[in-house]
C-alpha cells in the first residue's frame, strides 16, 4: 500500500472517495471545505491536506485528510488534524499501519476530534492518548446578568490580543472564514476567544468555542461574551470543557467528549483551530 499526497489533479478522485465513505454528504460540502482551506493558506495542497492509500494496482482505497495548523513559537509545535478518515472494507486490515506512517512527523502534535468507536481503539494502540471534555451548554439570557471580566469586540481583540500559542496570522485566518473572535481582558493582556457561529435545528442559533488560552479565564468571562452574542440573535453557548474546569455557572451538562491527541498537548486550553470543525463545519 502507499500513501500518496492529495494534488490539485487528484482532489475529484479524493472528493469520490470522501463521498462514498461519508454517505449523507455531496461533493459540493467537500468543496465548501476546500474554499475555507484555501482562504487560510496559500497552497492548500501543500504540508499536505491529506492522503489517498493505493494498492498495487494504483487504485485509491483509502481517504484521510490532514489540516496543519501554521508554525508558531509555542512549546506544544505545529497541530496537525486528522479527519474524514475512509477505508474500503476489504483494506481496514491496513489502517493501524497507514495511521502511523503518516502521524510520524517529529515536534508535532496529531489530533483527531470526532473519530468513530472502532477508530477510537485504533488510536489508543498507535500512540494517542483520550482527552476527557465535559460538553456544557449555557443560556445566554441567563449569562447576561451575571458579573463578568471585561470582553471586548473583534476589531479590538484582532489589534491588541497576543497569545504565545498562535502564529500572528491566526486570529485574523479565523476571521476571515466567518468566525467571530473576541477578546477577555486581564491583568496580562487580552487573551483571545475564538467562536463560530451555527444553527441548530434549522432555528436555534448557537455559539461554539473552537480557542482558549486558558478555560478558567473564559469561564470567568462568559457573561459578558453572552452580552456580545445576544447582539448577534444566538441564544447558546456550547462549551467543551476540560473535565478538571470548575464551572459556578449554570449550565446543561451534555455528557463527556472524547478527544484525540498523539503529542503534547495543554490541559486548560480549547483549541480547535484549523481543524475540521472550522474548515468543514462539522
Amino acid at each position: 500500500m502507499r500513501h500518496d499526497p492529495i494534488t490539485k489533479d487528484t482532489w475529484p478522485e479524493a472528493v469520490d472517495l470522501l463521498c462514498e465513505g461519508f454517505e449523507k454528504t455531496e461533493p459540493e460540502f467537500w468543496n465548501r471545505g476546500l474554499d475555507r482551506w484555501s482562504t487560510l493558506v496559500d497552497d492548500p495542497f501543500s504540508d499536505p491536506l491529506g492522503f489517498i492509500t493505493r494498492d498495487k494496482k494504483d487504485e485509491g482505497q483509502a481517504i484521510l485528510l490532514t489540516f496543519h495548523s501554521p508554525l508558531s513559537s509555542s512549546e506544544f509545535g505545529q497541530a496537525v488534524n486528522c479527519s474524514s478518515w475512509y477505508v474500503r472494507d476489504r483494506y481496514r486490515m491496513f489502517a493501524p499501519s497507514m495511521l502511523n506512517k503518516i502521524c510520524d512527523g517529529d515536534a508535532k502534535t496529531y489530533t483527531d476530534f470526532t473519530p468513530i468507536e472502532s477508530v477510537e481503539k485504533m488510536l489508543l494502540k498507535t500512540g494517542y492518548h483520550s482527552l476527557s471534555f465535559r460538553h456544557a451548554v449555557f443560556s445566554l439570557h441567563v449569562l447576561s446578568v451575571l458579573p463578568s471580566l471585561p470582553v471586548i469586540g473583534q476589531a479590538e481583540t484582532l489589534a491588541q490580543a497576543k497569545d504565545p500559542r498562535l502564529s500572528d496570522r491566526t486570529l485574523a485566518d479565523h476571521a476571515a472564514i466567518g468566525c467571530l473572535v473576541l477578546g477577555i481582558e486581564t491583568d496580562n493582556g487580552v487573551s483571545p476567544v475564538v467562536l463560530r457561529l451555527i444553527t441548530r435545528k434549522r432555528v436555534l442559533r448557537s455559539a461554539e468555542i473552537l480557542y482558549a488560552a486558558d478555560t478558567n479565564f473564559l469561564v470567568r468571562a462568559l457573561p459578558g461574551i453572552a452580552r456580545k452574542l445576544l447582539l448577534r440573535g444566538v441564544t447558546v453557548i456550547e462549551c467543551s470543557l476540560p473535565e478538571k474546569t470548575v464551572v459556578k455557572l449554570p449550565y446543561k451538562d451534555r455528557g463527556t467528549l472524547a478527544r484525540y491527541v498523539k503529542g503534547p498537548w495543554p490541559a486548560d486550553c480549547i483549541d480547535y483551530l484549523y481543524s475540521e470543525m472550522p474548515i468543514l463545519g462539522v
